[in-house]
């Protein structure tokens, strides 16, 4: 069944990013917080939603990708290529705008491409079967 494919790849890539989010929350910042790791996995809040609604597999896996290549491109600038001393303002501003525009709009087009808002379309309804 397609959907369920999709939300085993949305599946995979919120746990790849609840690995990153633990690296950075638990093991590179001092002390380790538990807030911090759920504001860094803010974004895939929508993701989890979507997945919990059983009828948004294709778009949960692409808010989750959109999410997590954001996310991986601010992990390099600030920890691996750090390129000045505002870089770690990454930190605090991209889960924000991951969550409000980047993943919404991007489930919502994805929505819109993959046969409407109503189900995924084409044989993928509500993830029974």
């Amino acid at each position: 069944m397609p959907g369920r494919r999709y939300r085993r790849y949305a599946v995979v890539l919120l746990v790849a990013a609840s690995a990153l989010h633990a690296y950075e929350a638990f093991i590179l910042s001092r002390p380790p917080s538990l807030r911090w790791f759920a504001w860094l996995m803010l974004p895939y809040g929508w993701c989890v939603l979507a997945l919990l609604l059983r009828t948004r597999g294709r778009a949960a896996t692409v808010g989750a990708a959109i999410a997590l290549a954001w996310d991986i491109t601010t992990h390099y600038s600030v920890f691996v290529g750090n390129h000045g001393s505002t870089a770690a303002l990454a930190l605090i501003f991209d889960p924000l705008w991951s969550g409000l525009v980047f993943v919404p709009a991007s489930m919502l087009l994805t929505g819109f491409l993959t046969g409407g808002l109503a189900g995924e379309g084409r044989g993928e309804s509500n993830g029974a079967g």
